[in-house]
């Protein structure tokens, strides 16, 4: 996601005060709003996933760029003239341009999430809309998506404020930091030009090398977070302040208009490669977001060196230039409007997304020549700067104030009692968590014992979150039994032998790897009677990065049961539990909480011939191979009459997409006693035993 917020071109009869004459590549130039215009269409046809868009999330990068280049050129042709910068004006100006549309959108988008979102979800997108209000959303995001817990960020409408923070804190610190690096230096100077390039280059080099670490390690935090994206703002800048009195870019290279007018064409290809090419699989941003960085460096030189050049012309035409000025409106209001509106029907095929696309930039032009353009361009506040930053309190201050008593009202109206019981259902996790769990970047297993203490019997529990949710059942099942329960698990870890990608950190789940094999380990010296395996069933496999087939499923089975069987041990695989296209409680909450004038959910759905029975299958081919091994399938009690319910008799089903609640499954564990229970030891289990409901 991107967002287009250097300056857009001035409305008739005004002149931007953020575009001083007199220099190249400080006035208005339309070919970038042309450049605008490809950037944003790029985002919006990504976010409305529309056909030939899949990495039109680079975007962003594209933005990024821009942004360092047209606010370094405007602070160094200040610092130039004036021999300061005017930062009291400079944040003035930026406000104006920015928080009045974005306060327009985060109370209209507010309003309509608190009639469409549950009184389950009131309080994350409160967090959210302060995070917004607080110029924070990217690292709440940053800090969300490492949360495996938590509810998807894409269901959230302020989703795509992440780079509006990054973007505000950039103009927060950067004339800042211009000042200190120029310090008394003019930077029309030999020695003042070098300076800036040296610092500016040194800080784009630990930038990226921050990227490139981070993407390794915490992708989310590379992808959000303003120090490993500064380097984009960075490459921009070098453009600005490359060798050349005045010019930057354009001085230096304008004796071979030819080859950059080439550079010029290979940039704006590579973005548009990039934009169509890369997709949910690239690894990004890392070395990936280089394509359409040096894309963007190359096409801002080619289109300012010469504006009689086709690619010029090409970026000049009329509907890019009225796409690229409302570009930052249109920013702001399509992903709220695709993302509503998908709560209300998550079916929207393609011309739904389009006609919402299309809505979107109506509401774009509305507030382009409504909001923007009269209080950007109103002669009072442009005067006094004082003004326009009080305004900026004030607008941050009425934000903030109604994110905070939304999410107040929000906690009363889970002490209702129906919401009451969603609420609950969604809080309450195993018991277990988070004291046995390892974590997410944790490779040493821990084994925690509960059950009776004084069992001579050892059942052991392994799996991830997915084996975990049984633990509610299954604890009292075994504790009746007189035997002791040892629970191994880690979430997102399958106890397959198979190497998965894991996308919450953007790699291979390399510590999954190693707490297996030591959980094998571990298990080995413990010989329990009973293994009971629990696995997620939709794992990304590590090697081809696309979801693990039927036969791999196989094949890590196998290999699983080969380091469990030799313990003399029965081992049991629970099939995975059938997975809701929506979120059990939310669901139910949205149902109870919407007026009749808007569609409520049904809240059910068929399982039949999921990846996951799939999947099951072959499980218990693998299963047919060994001595001591059973299967079991709780579908049935879960999903009765083959139709899956959020709520039943037996009380809510599911705390989330596919995790059963704590409660329900408590209500399992005579169930799963009297299943569990009839499985023989090892030695006396018949070669490939199932047993069903």
């Amino acid at each position: 996601m991107g967002t287009p917020t250097p300056e857009a071109r001035p409305a008739r009869g005004h002149v931007s005060r953020d575009r001083p004459r007199g220099g190249p590549g400080t006035g208005f130039r339309p070919e970038l709003e042309g450049v605008r215009a490809v950037a944003i269409l790029l985002v919006v046809g990504y976010h409305a996933r529309i056909p030939g868009f899949a990495g039109g999330y680079v975007g962003v990068d594209v933005f990024f760029v821009l942004s360092g280049y047209l606010i370094s050129s405007l602070l160094l042709k200040e610092r130039e003239r004036t021999g300061t910068i005017d930062l009291a004006a400079f944040y003035a100006r930026r406000v104006r341009r920015l928080l009045p549309a974005l306060a327009v959108m985060l109370l209209a988008v507010s309003g309509a999430a608190a009639l469409i979102y549950s009184p389950l979800e009131h309080r994350v997108l409160s967090v959210t809309a302060a995070a917004t209000s607080g110029y924070a959303s990217n690292v709440y995001f940053a800090w969300k998506s490492a949360d495996y817990l938590g509810a998807g960020a894409e269901h959230n409408p302020l989703l795509h404020t992440w780079s509006l923070s990054v973007e505000e804190q950039f103009y927060l610190l950067w004339p800042v930091l211009i000042l200190a690096i120029v310090g008394r230096h003019s930077p029309r100077s030999a020695f003042g030009r070098r300076r800036l390039l040296t610092l500016m280059g040194c800080l784009v080099a630990a930038s990226f090398a921050l990227c490139l670490l981070l993407t390794d390690v915490r992708q989310a935090w590379a992808f959000f977070l303003s120090p490993p994206r500064a380097w984009e703002f960075g490459a921009g800048a070098l453009g600005a302040i490359a060798p050349g009195r005045t010019g930057g870019f354009t001085h230096a290279f304008a004796s071979r208009p030819r080859l950059v007018e080439a550079a010029g064409v290979v940039g704006l290809l590579g973005i548009a490669g990039a934009g169509m090419l890369f997709g949910a699989q690239t690894r990004f941003p890392g070395m990936a977001v280089l394509v359409p960085v040096l894309g963007t460096a190359l096409l801002i030189p080619a289109i300012l060196g010469s504006p009689r050049t086709a690619l010029s012309r090409l970026l000049r035409c009329g509907p890019l230039q009225h796409i690229g000025r409302l570009s930052y409106s249109w920013y702001l209001w399509h992903w709220p409007v695709l993302v509503l509106s998908a709560q209300l029907d998550d079916s929207l095929r393609l011309p739904a997304r389009i006609a919402l696309v299309l809505l979107s930039l109506g509401l774009a032009w509305l507030s382009y020549h409504w909001v923007e353009n009269p209080i950007r361009h109103h002669p009072r506040l442009g005067a006094r700067p004082a003004l326009s930053l009080g305004m900026a309190a004030s607008l941050t201050a009425l934000a903030l104030t109604s994110s905070l008593l939304w999410g107040r009202v929000s906690r009363s109206l889970l002490g209702t009692p129906e919401h009451a019981r969603y609420a609950l259902a969604q809080r309450e996790i195993p018991a277990m968590y988070p004291a046995c769990d390892t974590r997410i970047y944790s490779s040493v297993p821990k084994d925690c014992t509960f059950g009776d203490p004084a069992g001579e019997e050892t059942v052991v529990l392994l799996g991830d979150s997915h084996a975990g949710q049984w633990f509610p059942g299954l604890n009292p099942a075994v504790a009746g039994q007189g035997r002791r329960l040892v629970v191994f698990t880690k979430s997102a870890c399958t106890p397959m032998d198979v190497s998965v990608y894991y996308h919450r950190i953007g790699r291979v789940y390399h510590e999954c790897d190693e707490w297996r094999r030591a959980v094998y380990a571990r298990i080995a010296v413990l010989r329990p009677r009973t293994i009971i395996v629990g696995s997620y069933a939709h794992y990304v496999s590590a090697a081809s990065r696309r979801m693990l087939t039927e036969p791999e499923w196989v094949q890590g089975t196998t290999r699983m049961l080969n380091s469990l069987t030799g313990s003399g041990a029965s081992v049991v695989l629970l099939r995975d539990t059938p997975e809701l296209p929506f979120n059990g409680p939310v669901c139910l909450s949205r149902r109870a909480w919407r007026p009749h004038w808007l569609p409520r959910p049904l809240c059910r759905f068929n399982p039949a011939d999921s990846s996951a029975s799939r999947i099951y299958q072959g499980q218990r081919r693998a299963a047919a191979g060994f001595s001591g091994v059973w299967t079991v399938d709780m579908t049935p009690f879960i999903c009765p009459r083959s139709l899956c319910e959020a709520d039943q008799a037996r009380g809510v089903v599911y705390r989330d997409g596919g995790h059963l609640a704590v409660r329900f499954t408590a209500g399992l564990s005579d169930i799963l006693a009297d299943r569990i229970g009839s499985v023989p030891d090892g030695a006396a289990a018949e070669q490939g035993a199932v047993t069903e409901p």
